[in-house]
């Protein structure tokens, strides 16, 4: 095992900081990615694999909340202008 030697910083995992963990501290490969001859970053999958799928995620998270968003934004100008024409059919009825 490897002795880090970084005393000032965090503790990470193995007795070792977060540089030296990833750097020297794995030792298993990937089994969840077509890459088996690289290390495991998380969930089985090398770093290149794993950082890929979670920007993935992230991105079409991103894009659901934005529209969602202009899809609410829209259904609220409708009801507001459904809301504005019927208030103004009813007042023109009852001027008449």
């Amino acid at each position: 095992m490897l002795k880090c030697p970084h005393k000032n910083q965090k503790h990470y995992a193995k007795g070792m900081c977060n540089h030296c963990y990833h750097k020297y501290g794995r030792m298993s490969n990937a089994d969840a990615c077509p890459h088996t001859d690289r290390l495991v970053y998380a969930k089985g999958k090398c770093q290149n694999c794993y950082l890929n799928d979670y920007n993935k995620v992230k991105r079409r998270m991103k894009k659901d909340i934005t529209l969602n968003s202009k899809i609410q934004s829209k259904t609220e100008f409708a009801s507001k202008s459904l809301v504005d024409s019927l208030e103004e059919n009813l007042s023109q009825q009852y001027q008449a």
